[in-house]
């Protein structure tokens, strides 16, 4: 039996067919999240030297003015259309031709489009109705594989949650080190495939050696216990807390960007310092060019930045 038909694969044969039956200069499948369309699949050599990861801002896309329903999806005149015409002059891009379908996750939201663009006027009069209806239907059929992948990632959690207790800290109650890196495997396989926004937290105690050595190893657990409250207490029902070993602890944000780790960070900090908890943090937005795991390294380089810099003062 085949392997079922993930997004990635499908997002991969649309591109493949798109280049073959209505050939423009590149053609791509989106993320639009956090005010930004992200090129997630496209061909790397294209006239436009569009890479994968790189963005734009969504208010200046062409696609902002299709997906609103304001513009024509597909038209071989795109400085005829006004909206068309202000958003190239933004980008500063040179399209004649534009072809796009909008992509939804399961609850109906935006995730994103497949769109096509060229130089050149590519499409006839007589094509561009058969066009629309082409571009309609792969965004429909990127919308039911996209919900399709979803679906098997809920039941991979549901089954993982299920054998809860071998990956589960006894001291803090906490996911463990087996499980972290587990999920980050899982989550780095997500995040290539959708680049839902995601962001890792390394914390790491500062004051457990000072505790061990001076007040018993009893004290250093009610330190851990109490860290791990204030991990659980300042994050959201939908994020992950794990103790890594020893002192260390990690945080996976789901569906978070930048700003919203910032006020999660300075919940974690504030609830550290009510529970009279020492640490250094430190935080990272996973990017589609370099991918999660990345993000955990520039995390904890982060941490141990910050550790430093505590111990010089």
């Amino acid at each position: 039996m085949s392997a079922p038909l993930s997004f990635e694969r499908a997002a991969e044969r649309v591109l493949a067919f798109l280049s073959t039956h209505l050939p423009l200069a590149v053609w791509s499948v989106t993320r639009v999240e956090n005010g930004q369309q992200t090129y997630v699949y496209l061909e790397e050599s294209n006239t436009y030297g569009l890479v994968r990861g790189s963005s734009t801002p969504w208010g200046q896309t062409l696609c902002i003015h299709a997906v609103a329903g304001r513009t024509p999806s597909v038209t071989a005149q795109a400085p005829d259309v006004p909206e068309y015409r202000e958003s190239l002059r933004q980008t500063g891009l040179t399209v004649t031709t534009y072809a796009s379908a909008t992509i939804l996750e399961p609850d109906g939201q935006l995730f994103g489009t497949v769109c096509g663009f060229d130089p050149a006027s590519l499409i006839g009069p007589d094509d561009l109705a058969s066009a629309i209806d082409l571009l309609a239907f792969m965004g429909d059929m990127l919308t039911l594989a996209l919900a399709a992948d979803r679906e098997r990632q809920d039941l991979h959690e549901a089954l993982a949650d299920s054998e809860v207790d071998a990956e589960t800290d006894a001291l803090t109650g906490l996911a463990n080190r087996r499980r972290w890196d587990r999920m980050v495997s899982d989550e780095e396989q997500r995040f290539r495939r959708l680049a839902d926004p995601t962001v890792v937290v390394i914390v790491d105690l500062d004051g457990l050696k000072r505790i061990n050595d001076s007040e018993g190893h009893a004290d250093g657990d009610g330190y851990l216990r109490a860290a791990a409250d204030a991990l659980r207490a300042s994050v959201r029902s939908t994020d992950v807390v794990a103790r890594l070993g020893g002192d260390e602890f990690a945080v996976l944000l789901r569906q978070c960007d930048a700003g919203t780790a910032t006020d999660v960070v300075a919940k974690v900090e504030a609830s550290l310092a009510d529970r009279h908890v020492e640490a250094s943090i430190g935080w990272s937005v996973a990017n589609v060019a370099s991918g999660l795991s990345a993000a955990v390294a520039e995390a904890d380089a982060r941490m141990y930045a910050q550790k430093a810099t505590r111990a010089a003062r």
